[in-house]
């Protein structure tokens, strides 16, 4: 059995009455400034606390973080697959600043595919495809959304994204294609009344 120790340590560059109720911080300081040397300070900080009190294991409660993660800083960006009639989609690269125009122009009833943003390595995110028929998705230089069907034994993935910005290959198998989240658009109503199988 493993002993807790009472103590609960918070290390924070920001005045905790910064903060609101829910634990983010709105105060006046750049958020920005905490990246690597800040992050790097605070795992040492960290360290000398377990080497002080002679821990050799730390558990860190409540990480609850699965599928996309915005760490308040960074744009979060995701990747809508639009499912407006079967067996056909379209693609929407989504952020907080263009979400209203995207939700204004989705399909009535149309079923929604969260997955993650294009990877900005092509290369890594072609590398192992599947075998049989994979869907790429991609961005051009100028931020459109592009998809094509391709297989991978047949066809030259780099060649078909060419020049990207990003990438994201998926499974064209139901068993093997799996969103971040899926859902369904409702009518203005509020009422669910599309048909679509899970």
């Amino acid at each position: 059995m493993t002993a807790s120790l009472p103590y609960v340590h918070q290390v924070t560059k920001y005045d905790p009455a910064d903060r609101d109720e829910r634990g983010y911080y709105v105060g006046d300081e750049d958020v920005r400034s905490d990246h690597r040397p800040v992050e790097a300070a605070y795992l040492a900080v960290a360290a000398a606390f377990a080497k002080d009190s002679g821990v050799t294991e730390v558990a860190i409660r409540e990480p609850a973080v699965a599928g996309v993660v915005n760490f308040g800083v960074e744009p979060a960006v995701v990747l809508l697959e639009e499912g407006h009639v079967h067996n056909a989609s379209r693609w929407h690269r989504v952020t907080a600043v263009g979400l209203a125009s995207i939700r204004s122009g989705l399909a009535p009833r149309a079923r929604l595919s969260i997955w993650p943003d294009l990877s900005p390595d092509a290369g890594a995110a072609l590398a192992d495809l599947p075998d049989g028929l994979t869907e790429l998705v991609w961005s051009d230089q100028h931020g459109k959304i592009h998809s094509r069907y391709v297989y991978a034994d047949e066809d030259d993935p780099m060649a078909v994204v060419g020049d990207s910005d990003g990438v994201l290959a998926v499974s064209c198998y139901a068993d093997e294609r799996r969103p971040l989240l899926a859902a369904v658009l409702p009518d203005a109503d509020g009422v669910l009344r599309a048909r679509w199988a899970a």
